[in-house]
């Protein structure tokens, strides 16, 4: 309400009462304060996400009537209903423009938020902007440093690599190198309390540490690098800068020991062959040399995770193209320990031999699909498992003896044929064959298969009334359960009580639940199926009679039962399947399932089946049982059985 408004209903007030005009009129003061207000979140250079809620407080001395809110000097917001003296604007920071499909506000990047609030008579207060930074995704890496070892430290025991790392999110974990190597990741942190060096307050810091290395897990005396790799929940990695340790137990003086083992000396070789030498030390070895003639052609590392090196075996691959052809070629070696002992090994000669002979072997083919004897129909694939000492070319298939497809792209040795049977007379066999060549020429016919092509569906669907059985009395709900088949699929199964259709049911299982209180008391009724398949064959069952007696005297006759699955003494895992098969002399009305004695599951309609989700009790043994009720509420308790849970 404006100042000149409150000024003339106090005026008409006079009027209307009437005054002296020896009395003083004493107007108002009109309200010229302007509202007090700050904002509580963000402040100043805070990092928002998601649905952020911005927060002003503001008072007034006569009342504040709202608070506008700009973003980027943009009116985004009016509140008029404050939560006390708190006014919000639920800013979604992940807004979409729906023009250009495009994000509002643009990622780590600052944002302006400034507001206006305003009082009853108008009096307004602007505040100074803000800024905001906008990080939805988290793309920054974590900030991590190794912290023990120290850079060039000598260490002559045991010791541990200490890693602090903090993220803008957290840390997932952090993987340990040693000269390369992956030697463990680490993603529970060990925590401490500390004293702040600047601030002398206690503070917790937080480090990812592998404990206990041995000098002979990183190889023994010597130089060796140290780093690591912190990643934080999003996967960004930080790469640390590595640190240089000596490690210096031993006053090694021995050269290490060795021998070439592969290959012999004088064998003709060709292709790529496997340089083996077997090398041993008193502390550990360092690296082997391998020279092929006198050059060297490769440095093989000490790695304590290669099976090979953990034998003392040192392999190189060795492309003998690289040696002189047809002549003998000198193979050796240099040991080197972690204290630079070496030591040359006798050398070995061996005659290279890369000439190709002639090709005179021919491919192996086998057909691996259809199977002999299949029913086929539509589109079939043809798949050819095809080998050859060389290169396999191509392969041609055959139908009925006539060349229908040539591939020559197979994947992992198996060639492929897309058969379209439509075109091929329905009914009868038909014979596959198939042919693989090599570069060289040689080829192979393969063993033909028959196979029979069946397009049109003249097969009938089959089935049965499982529940209730023909003859058997019934009263209240009755659960029908309906078993049908077909080679194809089944399209619809139609339930009939006493010929007319009452349900049609289009998916598996075909279950129905009849109320046999609406039928005619202390009567035979019929029941019958006629099921349809995808091609509209349709298979008429026999009916079967049941006798509907609602009215029935106390029912003295127990359920009775069994837990067929899962089965006493198993180990189970996953989700189990807890199958339970009750019978009763009118109907079985419900299946209590129990775990530990806690009812998890009632099922009233057959199967009797329960998924029970095992994860929440891993490593327990459990106790599985079971009620079953009849119609009467007559209570068959089941006898329990065992299991353990991985």
């Amino acid at each position: 309400m404006g100042i000149h408004r409150k000024i003339y209903i106090f005026l008409l007030f006079f009027i209307f009462i009437g005054f002296s005009c020896d009395e003083a009129i004493e107007l108002p003061s009109p309200d010229t304060t302007p509202p007090i207000a700050s904002f509580l979140y963000p402040l100043d250079g805070d990092v928002v996400k998601g649905n952020y809620s911005v927060k002003v407080r503001a008072v007034d001395n006569e009342g504040v009537y709202k608070v506008d809110f700009y973003l980027n000097q943009n009116l985004v917001g009016t509140d008029s209903f404050p939560d006390g003296d708190i006014f919000k604007y639920e800013w979604n920071t992940l807004g979409i423009d729906s023009s250009t499909n495009q994000l509002l506000f643009a990622e780590d990047a600052f944002h302006y938020l400034s507001f206006v609030a305003s009082d009853i008579n108008d009096n307004e207060f602007a505040s100074y902007a803000i800024r905001a930074v906008i990080n939805n995704e988290d793309n920054e890496n974590p900030i991590a440093t190794i912290i023990s070892p120290y850079n060039n430290q000598t260490i002559s025991g045991f010791f541990d690599i200490e890693v602090l790392a903090y993220d803008n999110d957290s840390i997932q974990y952090v993987s340990f190198y040693v000269d390369n190597i992956l030697i463990g990741n680490q993603n529970l942190p060990q925590c401490f309390d500390e004293i702040s060096p600047t601030t002398g307050d206690s503070i917790t810091t937080c480090y990812y540490i592998w404990n206990n290395v041995t000098p002979g897990l990183v190889g023994g005396n010597g130089y060796h690098s140290i780093h690591a790799i912190a990643r934080d929940m999003n996967n960004n990695p930080s790469l640390l800068s590595p640190v240089s340790i000596l490690i210096d137990e031993l006053d090694d003086s021995e050269p290490p020991t060795g021998t070439i083992i592969n290959p012999a000396s004088g064998v003709e070789v060709n292709g790529v062959i496997d340089i083996i030498v077997q090398a041993t030390d008193n502390d550990t070895v360092h690296s082997v040399i391998f020279y092929v003639n006198g050059n060297p052609e490769a440095l093989v590392y000490h790695n304590p995770f290669d099976p090979d090196n953990a034998q003392g075996n040192y392999l190189f691959s060795w492309n003998t193209t690289s040696g002189m052809e047809d002549s003998e070629n000198i193979i050796s070696a240099t040991i080197r320990d972690q204290s630079f002992n070496q030591t040359p090994l006798s050398p070995i000669t061996i005659y290279v031999n890369n000439e190709p002979e002639m090709d005179l072997e021919p491919p192996y083919l086998l057909i691996t699909s259809p199977a002999a004897g299949q029913t086929i129909s539509g589109e079939t694939v043809i798949r050819i498992y095809a080998t050859d000492n060389d290169q396999i070319s191509r392969v041609a298939f055959f139908i009925n003896d006539t060349i229908r497809s040539i591939d020559s792209t197979g994947l992992d040795n198996y060639y492929e044929y897309l058969w379209d049977t439509n075109d091929y007379t329905d009914d009868i066999d038909h014979n596959i064959g198939a042919v693989a060549f090599d570069q060289t020429g040689n080829n192979t016919i393969a063993s033909s298969i028959s196979v029979h092509i069946d397009n049109n569906d003249n097969i009938y669907p089959s089935g049965f009334i499982q529940h209730p059985s023909s003859g058997q009395t019934v009263s209240g709900l009755v659960g029908v359960s309906i078993i049908a088949e077909d080679d194809f699929g089944v399209e619809s199964v139609n339930l009939l009580i006493n010929g007319i259709s009452v349900a049609e049911l289009n998916t598996n299982p075909y279950n129905y639940e009849w109320d046999t209180t609406i039928e005619n008391e202390d009567e035979e009724h019929t029941l019958a199926i006629a099921i349809t398949d995808q091609s509209g064959n349709t298979t008429y069952n026999p009916s079967i009679s049941v006798f509907v007696n609602n009215s029935v005297d106390e029912d003295g006759i127990y359920p009775t039962g069994s837990i067929i699955n899962p089965i006493s003494g198993q180990t189970v895992t996953g989700t189990v399947a807890f199958i339970v098969e009750a019978h009763d002399n009118i109907s079985v009305t419900e299946v209590q399932f129990l775990i530990n004695g806690n009812n998890v599951a009632s099922i009233n309609t057959e199967p009797f089946e329960y998924g029970w989700d095992t994860s929440s009790f891993s490593g327990s043994e459990c106790v599985l049982s079971a009620n079953v009720l009849d119609n009467s509420n007559n209570l068959t308790q089941l006898q329990p059985i065992v299991v353990n849970v991985e």
